[in-house]
């Protein structure tokens, strides 16, 4: 009886993580894990850029690579990405190949990269108060963040 009972419990159980969602169709467990923060975000000032949205897909080609975000202001696109924690050991590689590509892409550009968390994060906030932001507020955002990339921690 309790044999019966425990191969009936495994089988639930296994019929549970079969790995399909709720409507039958089999979830894709090999996508990569990119940041839509902001779905709205193509149309955003500092993002609705063709520069920027290039930058970004060309970008998140890399296996490496879990989030992006790209913003264009004038003549200078700012990059900040993450990386997978497999591939943190070899950030500084990634990080010079992303720069490599963008300077190649757009040799017209003043080019900012980094693969520091902290500018992820002033970009994300930057692209949140867009619109709140006058054009001299933007500038002065955007020097802090090109001091900050260019800190060494």
């Amino acid at each position: 009886m309790k044999k019966c009972l425990f191969v009936t419990l495994a089988l639930i159980c296994l019929a549970a993580c079969n790995g399909t969602d709720e409507e039958g169709m089999t979830l894709d467990t090999t996508t990569r894990n990119v940041s839509n923060n902001h779905s709205y975000s193509e149309k955003m000032r500092l993002t609705k850029d063709a520069v920027a949205i290039k930058a970004k897909h060309e970008i998140l080609s890399y296996e490496e690579i879990n989030e992006v975000i790209a913003v264009h202001h004038d003549d200078e696109l700012f990059v900040g990405f993450n990386v997978k924690k497999l591939e943190e050991f070899n950030v500084m590689d990634v990080e010079s190949k992303v720069r490599k590509k963008l300077n190649k892409l757009f040799p017209d550009e003043k080019i900012t990269v980094s693969h520091d968390y902290k500018i992820l994060l002033e970009l994300n906030q930057l692209i949140d108060e867009d619109k709140n932001l006058s054009e001299k507020e933007i500038e002065k955002r955007l020097h802090k963040i090109k001091s900050l990339a260019k800190e060494k921690t």
